[in-house]
């Protein structure tokens, strides 16, 4: 049976209601709430730069494909050729997913002067100045030129530049579908993602989903607007590769990490190309965070941890599971794997290298928090931050993490490393749950700074961003417990419980606890036995029957034993809890003097183990004192003296005084402590204790070698209703507190008392 109860889980402790059933009945309460920081782990690895160099790729695919127009200039006609027809052809095939498969390079800004919509058919004749067909053909020309310029730029990755060539074609036709995309692709290879997702948005009826879907919806990924970017990527007429490789990223950041993880195994399924080392990396951040976050068991992807960030990832994996040295092994190789990878390019310096190395360490550094190592921990974070990295949400995890540290002390270093969780964009680094628990954390750190009104504002909006959630009210409470509100805290938390049935039982053990801070202790009970789910857990039978106790409320208590016996009897008959309360609840009635109602308890478990004669002896003692003959029946089973294997010399026990003991020598007394001694002794005389008269008569040899067989069954000293059945004489009882000195010496002075 476990002695102590934590009422509060360890997450969201609303202090420790730690409860005894010992001897003394006591109580231990923390009348102050203490609700503890919550550190965080950091994030699985997520190759960011998958989807730039996607975008890379797929636009150099989609450049059009420039045709040098070979412009005839006839007194009667001019023939348009198409893409088939075109001579000098420069950049790549619009490949798949790209723009429109045959993409006609403009001349004049959309269709040739004078061409149909397909560009096959001759134009009809008409008469023409020599000057207007000059222009013309200059003019050909010049837009001729400009796309040869944007391909030129756009295959040495001059993105700017072929942006300006591109702008000067869109001013001759602002309509141009070619022109518009490569404005798009141009937009976001330079970063300006909002500007480009505003062409997209304006040219609805040029640039439709089939042709700018992809490019559409990263935009909105990479301006978070992650929802919008779902809905963009499954309205697609078409998915292909590049919007599936978009799609699992998006699912990760809505953390849909089943989805996610269907959705990267099709695509490593069915992919074959220079991103698979970056797939199977995707692969195991998503096994990783469910691990981290949901706490589900990673499946072996049977991955070749041959890069850092395949390592990194599967310690994460392995903090969600707890394995916390086997992670911190998984930690050093990814270090190792890094140095080594970083250390081959010439260019990179010792300082990129650490900063390379920071997220690794930051996870080092958790798992030392995690083991109680928090000096080390805290000397490594504060290592990290000296580095100065630019990633703002591995700072925020990490000035948090010191906050949990430093708890409710060293607050002024806690109040400087809030500001770095409030950096921007840190919303879109971390994970719900991350955030959530630097939210809490600021909360908490008001309250411990006697901010009340921040604290208030803090867990308000907490409670309205989770109204479910139980962190939120649990701080509104605390704080109502440190303005000497525990009433208005009570009515909180039980309108809470009444709202969530779910959350209910958590919020009945803070106020049980709060009730036991006022001093109600058997209305705390009440509300303890309330919480059906838990009525018979041994922790919580602990707790009541100590309560019970303390009030004298022995009726109660044996009714708490009662119920929970009758549970496990019910669904756990025989398991190892359900005969350590029966044994609980024989030594509480016994110890209370219900030796009656302690009776068949003890038959129970006799019947559950005939040989354990410590059982035999207290149902000996009870029936004793109930029903002498059954007392003397069952005395028979007791092991005969020819069954005992003791080398106990019962002549020598019979010939000796007893135990020894020897007083200590007190020291000597001077100056003023001897004056002070005298002074107190004129004041109150002591009075000596007189030592019991022993007699030595004759015992019966067979009863006291059963005494012998129950003293050395114990671990403990048998307590005096394990000893009444051999106390019939004093003799006997004298031999018997012989006996116990000479087994249990630590603990003879005690037992002289009894």
């Amino acid at each position: 049976m476990c002695p102590w109860l934590c009422l509060m889980p360890p997450r969201t402790g609303f202090g420790l209601l730690a409860a005894r059933h010992n001897d003394s009945h006591s109580i231990a309460i923390h009348q102050d709430p203490q609700l503890p920081f919550h550190s965080t782990a950091l994030q699985p690895l997520v190759p960011q730069s998958m989807h730039t160099a996607r975008v890379a790729q797929v636009q150099n695919r989609q450049w059009p494909r420039l045709h040098l127009i070979e412009q005839k200039l006839d007194s009667e006609t001019i023939k348009a050729h198409g893409p088939s027809g075109g001579s000098g052809r420069a950049g790549g095939g619009a490949g798949k997913g790209g723009a429109a498969g045959r993409v006609r390079a403009p001349a004049g800004g959309g269709a040739p002067l004078g061409s149909s919509a397909s560009g096959a058919a001759p134009l009809p004749r008409r008469v023409s100045r020599p000057g207007a067909k000059m222009a013309a053909a200059a003019g050909a020309a010049a837009v001729a030129g400009l796309w040869s310029e944007v391909n030129r730029c756009g295959q040495n990755g001059d993105f700017a530049r072929a942006l300006k060539s591109v702008n000067k074609i869109l001013q001759i036709n602002k309509d141009d579908v070619t022109a518009l995309h490569c404005k798009v692709v141009c937009l976001i290879q330079n970063g300006n993602f909002k500007e480009a997702l505003g062409v997209i948005n304006t040219h609805t009826k040029v640039l439709t989903s089939d042709v700018i879907a992809f490019e559409k919806a990263y935009c909105e990924y990479r301006l978070n607007r992650i929802e919008s970017a779902l809905k963009t990527i499954q309205s697609a007429s078409q998915q292909t590769d590049k919007l599936k490789e978009l799609y699992g990223q998006v699912l990760y950041r809505l953390e849909r990490y089943d989805d996610c993880l269907a959705a990267y195994r099709d695509l490593i399924r069915n992919s074959q190309d220079e991103y698979e080392e970056e797939r199977k990396t995707n692969l195991s951040a998503v096994v990783a965070a469910q691990s981290t976050w949901e706490k589900v068991v990673p499946e072996d992807l049977g991955l070749r941890e041959a890069t850092y960030e395949l390592c990194y990832n599967s310690a994460c994996a392995l903090i969600g599971q707890g394995k916390l040295n086997e992670a911190m092994k998984k930690l050093q190789k990814a270090e190792e794997l890094c140095r080594q990878s970083l250390s081959e390019d010439s260019d990179v310096t010792e300082e990129d290298i650490e900063a390379e190395l920071a997220i690794i360490h930051g996870q080092m550094a958790y798992i030392m928090q995690l083991q109680g190592r928090t000096e080390d921990a805290l000397q490594l974070y504060n290592q990290i931050i000296k580095l100065k990295p630019t990633d703002v949400g591995l700072l925020a995890v990490i000035a948090n993490n010191i906050i949990t540290i430093n708890k409710d002390q060293n607050v002024f270093d806690s109040k400087k490393k809030v500001k770095l969780t409030n950096a921007e964009g840190v919303e879109h680094k971390l994970s719900k749950k991350q955030l959530q628990a630097i939210e809490f954390n600021k909360a908490l750190l008001a309250m411990y700074t006697n901010q009340a009104d921040q604290c208030r504002k803090l867990s308000a909006s907490l409670q309205s961003q989770s109204p479910e959630h139980l962190l939120p009210v649990l701080i509104q409470a605390a704080q109502l417990c440190r303005e000497k509100q525990h009433a208005k805290a009570v009515v909180l938390l039980q309108d809470f419980a009444e709202q969530h049935p779910a959350n209910a039982a958590e919020i009945k053990l803070t106020m049980a606890q709060l009730k036991i801070a006022q001093g109600s202790v058997t209305k705390a009970c009440m509300i303890l036995r309330s919480i059906e789910e838990l009525q018979h857990k041994p922790g919580m039978v602990s707790a009541l029957v100590t309560m019970y106790s303390h009030e004298e409320d022995i009726d109660s208590a044996i009714e708490v034993f009662t119920q929970a016996i009758q549970w496990y009897q019910q669904h756990q008959p025989k398991s190892p809890v359900h005969l350590s309360l029966i044994r609980e609840a024989a030594n509480f009635k016994l110890k209370h003097g219900r030796k009656k109602e302690a009776i068949s308890d003890l038959e129970e478990l006799w019947k559950q183990n005939p040989k354990d004669v410590h059982t035999l002896a207290q149902l000996i003692s009870a029936y004793s004192l109930v029903d002498p003959e059954k007392a003397k029946v069952l005395s028979k089973h007791l092991p005969s003296s020819d069954t005992m294997s003791l080398k106990v010399d019962v002549d020598a026990l019979e010939n000796s005084h007893g135990a020894t003991y020897v007083r200590k020598k007190a020291g000597k007394l001077t100056g003023d402590n001897q004056q002070k001694e005298q002074g107190q002794g004129e004041v109150k005389k002591k009075k000596k204790k007189k030592k019991g008269k022993l007699y030595f008569l004759a015992v019966d040899t067979a009863q006291l070698q059963r005494a012998l067989q129950i003293l050395s069954s114990n671990s403990q000293p048998p307590g005096p209703q394990e000893l009444e059945p051999f106390a019939r004489t004093e003799s006997l009882g004298t031999w018997i507190g012989c006996l116990v000195g000479a087994f249990f010496p630590q603990k003879q002075e005690q037992q002289s008392n009894t």
